[in-house]
């Protein structure tokens, strides 16, 4: 056992992980990898890892599994469905410009998610573009009303086993994840945030690099973010235009026991 204490709250005592799970990165722009490559090869060095390249402007990066993504418009649950099909055990999610910046990050996910059965799909806390749940207080984890998204989740291999992989008709990227968290739960897995764990969500200071400004300025009806498009297709999947929630809920203390797993 291993013992954590952040900043001021309860030390808390969490198992020790040694089967690590596969970090899988979806990504094109080789600046932004480049990034999430880096922080990985210094906080994550024992964890597997799996590319899941769009195009081919980015090579094949020392100690990685490459898998090239189709020569269509990019759809991220297909791409990331690529890289889940690819490994065994449980999966960790991440996008390009996500940086870890502690050692034990991916550990610590992974322990707060062996002592937690009921939840299935678990991120940390994001600096930066995020709109999930904070954790209050000296909670060590926060359940999510609705999802959390999708920029760095850890997903157990049960969930995928029991509902399946992430919905490839959502175009691009957007609403997959509140698909995949609201059809998780029907099977009685929750979705939560935990305090045991930081990373960093943003390209210095911003979602985009330079090649993938210049490409959507270029293109921009191949601009892969179209929320109105994932927007409609949601509300076609769970019916009616208020079906997708627009915002998450601000975070709540709860008192219910999440120690026990779906039923």
């Amino acid at each position: 056992m291993r013992r954590l204490e952040r900043h001021r709250k309860p030390e808390i005592t969490l198992p020790t992980i040694t089967n690590l799970a596969t970090i899988v990165v979806p990504s094109k722009y080789p600046d932004i990898f480049e990034g999430c490559r880096a922080s990985l090869a210094q906080f994550a060095p024992s964890a597997p890892k799996i590319l899941v390249r769009d195009g081919e402007s980015i090579g094949n990066p020392e100690g990685w599994k490459v898998i090239q993504g189709p020569d269509e418009p990019f759809v991220y649950a297909r791409n990331v469905n690529l890289g889940i099909q690819a490994c065994s055990g449980d999966v960790l999610l991440m996008n390009d410009d996500v940086r870890l910046f502690r050692s034990q990050t991916l550990e610590t996910l992974q322990a707060v998610l062996a002592t937690h059965p009921s939840i299935g799909i678990l991120s940390p806390l994001v600096l930066g573009q995020a709109c999930n749940v904070g954790c209050p207080g000296s909670q060590l984890v926060q359940e999510a009303d609705v999802f959390v998204a999708f920029v760095c989740v850890l997903i157990r291999r049960d969930v995928f086993n029991r509902i399946g992989l992430l919905d490839e008709t959502f175009i691009g990227y957007g609403s997959e994840d509140i698909d995949f968290c609201r059809r998780a739960r029907e099977v009685g897995y929750r979705s939560a945030t935990t305090s045991a764990a930081l990373v960093m969500h943003g390209h210095q200071g911003t979602t985009c690099s330079t090649s993938h400004d210049r490409e959507r300025k270029r293109n921009p009806e191949a601009y892969s973010f179209r929320p109105e498009l994932s927007d409609r297709r949601y509300a076609e999947k769970w019916g009616g235009v208020d079906a997708r929630p627009q915002t998450q809920p601000k975070p709540k203390l709860k008192t219910e026991d999440t120690t026990g797993g779906p039923s």
